[in-house]
């Protein structure tokens, strides 16, 4: 074993970040990427995708209302409400 083999044997190196670290310095990096870079520009690539995936408008439309339509019946579901519907009923 050579003198070369030994060192590189005896360099350990440990990082090791909890995770409320590495999420504040995903939040800054983010801040950072956006005060450097326009939004607009960042995203175009993939809100062009998002919307190739529809083939007409109403097609989008119809996506979004239904995600609308899941997003009110889980917030119902989290108030204790499931199955309340649209009206209230009684």
């Amino acid at each position: 074993m050579s003198s070369t083999d030994n060192i590189r044997s005896s360099i350990i190196v440990s990082l090791t970040f909890n995770r409320d670290e590495m999420a504040q310095r995903g939040r800054l990096g983010g801040i950072a990427t956006r005060e450097r870079h326009d939004p607009r520009e960042t995203t175009r690539a993939g809100r062009a995708a998002f919307l190739a995936r529809f083939s007409s408008e109403q097609e989008r439309r119809d996506y979004f209302a239904e995600l609308g339509r899941k997003s009110a019946e889980a917030r119902r579901a989290r108030a204790g409400l499931a199955g309340a519907g649209m009206g209230g009923g009684a």
